[in-house]
């Protein structure tokens, strides 16, 4: 805002939407089969065992040494050995969501979407003929795993440069899953002989295991973390059935029947506390998805297409899914579920061997690309500006105009009643004359909800919305490439509350004539980067960010 604009010209007329386009919406689906439902049936004889009681270890079980002797930095397996790749060769991975496969000359490949778009496949190195792990425990830190050429597991790691290839021992005939439940914490489950669940894990200093969890499952299990100690497993039984166990950190739970008909590996994942999603190909070879949100299991529920792998699963935040699978091509397919639900599919190429891996990956400090800068077109339109400069990066285009017209005005101007300040509602609409002025009581601005709903309106993603959105969250979006629109006070200092009561019988929060608006678009060390519909783009400190940012109860929409 320009809080001492005169408010002596008027709002213009508005303009016409520049056609809004949806990344994600990709081509007409393979396969959309929903006919086959993968309810549960009655289990064969004998029924599955399941158990994670151990068993008779098998002839040649899993073994790894801490030793460095035994961790060679070679690529994975032998038949590579006179090719190793050289740490910094691959390219560093892409803030957002990050995608794995094995190729079919077996060699890996990467792709990222950095929530504007894909960066096209680059060459990883290594070898291995199954679905890659990828899991991140932090800013900055990416793991991936996979089941060398000699069934071992091996490792590599991103920390600002890329790792040797390590082995991690055991003798593997599934491909790996993996999670990382807090920082230096991770866990990797495969199955090995007898078909039993095998599972290692590291604690920020050496890696520990193997040990086994027993049951008998068909394929890879499937493995995911809703928080602290907790992991969630899953496998495909030997009824085909959807078997699920979990640890508290302590002990391994019994594994319990989750129905359906599996013709592929699970993938798990979760995208918060008490939430856990799973992916498989049903019998029809379509996409099937059941999720348990803290009350309990919800039924399957059929998403279509074609698979000829099984599907793989990565989540940015709350309310937010990627799914991933080989399609009927031998190509990479993408689905989406975001704010507006399922998003269609997309065809990402590539020759698959196998199925993908995938993992959301944040930065340790980044700038989000794609996002232009817009001067405010009018003098009290800032969140339009930053409305407008936030969905340009999902490829959504539209004029301050046409947003303020969306938005709707209530032209009114503000006035002591009683010593009560009355006014608009800016969490219904924009309140007062866009080209008025806060000093003058003639204009204001809005708020979080309405641009909410016109993003939406437009078919922008909306990752999260509100106030009380900490600081902390606007950084970590920005870290995984998700711009900010957040409230400010124009002069970035603290104010402390007041209210105006709304015409409609609101109270509204009011510091005075410095509301303001910028798009976040940066985050560094110790500063932030915003796009400043009115100075300009400019770094910040952090903590003059923050003084400015809690003025206003912490608010923020974050979008794709």
């Amino acid at each position: 805002m320009r809080w001492w604009a005169s408010g002596s010209r008027r709002l213009a007329p508005v303009f016409g939407v520049i056609a809004a386009s949806l990344l994600l919406v990709g081509p007409t689906p393979v396969h959309a089969a929903t006919t086959a439902s993968p309810v549960p049936s009655a289990s064969p004889s004998p029924s599955p065992s399941m158990s994670p009681s151990p068993s008779a270890a098998p002839s040649a079980p899993p073994r790894l040494s801490p030793s460095s002797a035994a961790r060679p930095p070679a690529p994975i397996g032998p038949a590579r050995s006179s090719a190793a790749p050289q740490p910094g060769q691959a390219s560093p991975p892409v803030p957002g969501i990050d995608v794995m496969i094995a190729g079919t000359d077996s060699s890996l490949y990467a792709q990222g979407w950095d929530g504007h778009g894909w960066t096209g496949w680059r060459y990883f190195g290594g070898s291995s003929h199954s679905a890659p792990a990828l899991a991140s425990w932090g800013n900055g830190r990416l793991d991936v795993f996979v089941q060398g050429t000699d069934n071992a597991l091996w490792h590599r790691w991103f920390d600002g440069v890329w790792s040797f290839w390590e082995s991690l021992g055991g003798q593997l005939t599934s491909a790996p899953a993996t999670a990382a439940w807090g920082p230096g914490r991770l866990d990797v489950v495969a199955r090995g002989t007898h078909s039993a669940v095998w599972h290692c894990w590291f604690d920020g200093g050496r890696w520990h295991g193997w040990e086994r969890l027993g049951g008998t499952v068909l394929s890879a299990p499937g493995l995911a973390s809703w928080g602290p100690f907790r992991l969630d497993l899953f496998g495909q039984g030997n009824d085909n059935q959807l078997w699920h166990s979990w640890s508290n950190g302590m002990s391994w739970g019994a594994w319990e029947p989750l129905a359906g008909t599996l013709t592929s590996a699970p993938a798990a994942v979760s995208w918060g506390p008490g939430r856990v999603d799973v992916f498989t190909r049903g019998n029809d070879s379509g996409l099937w998805h059941r999720w348990w949100d803290s009350t309990g299991w919800f039924n399957w529920e059929p998403l279509g297409n074609s698979l000829t792998s099984a599907p793989a699963a990565a989540t940015w935040g709350p309310g937010q899914l990627d799914v991933a699978f080989r399609g009927t091509d031998n190509a990479l397919w993408h689905h989406q579920y975001g704010s507006s639900g399922w998003r269609g599919w997309q065809q990402l190429g590539g020759a698959l061997a196998s199925a993908p891996g995938a993992s959301a990956w944040s930065a340790a400090s980044n700038v989000v690309g794609s996002v232009p800068y817009h001067h405010q077109d009018y003098e009290l339109s800032c969140e339009a500006a930053s409305l407008q400069m936030a969905l340009a990066h999902q490829g959504v285009n539209v004029s301050q105009g046409q947003e303020l017209s969306d938005l709707g005005i209530d032209w009114r101007s503000g006035y002591y009643s009683g010593g009560v300040l009355r006014w608009g509602d800016p969490y219904q609409n924009f309140v007062g004359n866009p080209n008025g002025s806060e000093v003058a009581l003639t204009g204001y601005g809005t708020f979080y909800s309405p641009i909410t709903r016109i993003a939406g309106g437009y078919g922008g993603n909306v990752l999260r919305q509100g106030e009380g959105i900490p600081a902390a969250d606007v950084y970590q979006a920005v870290l995984q490439n998700h711009p900010v629109v957040a409230w400010v006070s124009f002069d970035w200092r603290y104010h402390p509350p007041g209210a105006w009561l709304a015409f409609d019988g609101r109270w509204v929060q009011y510091q005075g004539p410095i509301e303001h608006s910028v798009t976040v678009v940066g985050v560094s060390n110790d500063s932030v980067y915003v796009l400043n519909p009115w100075f300009g783009p400019q770094w910040v400190s952090r903590s003059t960010f923050e003084a400015g940012y809690v003025t206003y109860r912490q608010m923020a929409v974050i979008l794709q």
